[in-house]
């Protein structure tokens, strides 16, 4: 059912990224309520609702992964300084954007085994060319940084 695809897709993010990127930092769906650790990478993908020539493309997903950084050094025990903001945002989103620019991201993403989801492609960009971009929120105290990605996928028997 397409309907929960973005879910699994979600899904499949968050598991691949947790292998390669959990020693430097959480990573999230979007859905996830849960209290977010910083620095964090959250991922979200919906269903695009282009039509891609004369055929509706519903197997194209949109997904991002923000990376987010807290405005923040980290202290240690006696008060010193021991980490730089642009230190640790620098090794968060370098951690996953070498873990999303792979040759074979969606075999990547199909092989941690979220039923129900084939990935047949999978690359960071967008279908607009949106390069990564950089924000803050919206109080000012979290720096994130969004990477865009396109990946087809599509419903199998669970």
């Amino acid at each position: 059912m397409t309907f929960w695809l973005n879910r699994r897709v979600e899904r499949a993010l968050q598991s691949y990224l947790q292998t390669l990127c959990s020693s430097t930092m959480k990573i999230y769906r979007s859905a996830q309520l849960a209290p977010r650790q910083f620095p964090c990478a959250v991922v979200r993908a919906h269903q695009n609702r282009r039509y891609v020539g004369e055929v509706y493309a519903a197997n194209r997903m949109i997904a991002s992964v923000m990376v987010m950084t807290e405005y923040a050094s980290e202290i240690d025990g006696n008060a010193v300084e021991v980490s730089k903001f642009e230190e640790i945002e620098e090794i968060a989103v370098s951690s996953v954007l070498e873990a999303l620019f792979v040759d074979d991201l969606a075999a990547q993403l199909t092989a941690v085994g979220i039923p129900g989801i084939s990935i047949s492609y999978a690359a960071i960009g967008s279908a607009d060319g949106d390069p990564v971009t950089s924000q803050s929120d919206e109080d000012g105290n979290v720096s994130i940084v969004e990477i865009p990605l396109v990946i087809m996928a599509g419903s199998t028997e669970i």
